[in-house]
């Protein structure tokens, strides 16, 4: 369970400075949250592949969930700074 809460908070700190950054730079908010929710869930995936091809490790799905679940989290909070 521990595992998951680290997927979950990292995807969400990444989402959040990615949708922050785009939208101080473009101010919209239908791009700004899309670009950080795509973000941390690229991260997540890309974290996730490496662990596929690692030796003795494997693609986790219930991992991705948790990748998915923080992206929206920190996404909605960068739609909240964009708001404030």
């Amino acid at each position: 369970m521990k595992d998951k809460v680290y997927h979950l908070v990292a995807c969400a700190v990444i989402s959040f400075a990615i949708a922050s950054v785009v939208a101080n730079t473009c101010a919209l908010v239908f791009p700004s949250c899309m670009a950080g929710f795509l973000g941390g869930i690229a991260c997540g995936a890309g974290k996730e592949y490496g662990d596929s091809k690692a030796k003795g490790n494997s693609w986790s799905w219930s991992d991705m969930l948790y990748d998915v679940i923080g992206a929206a989290i920190g996404c909605l909070g960068g739609l909240v700074a964009l708001l404030i």
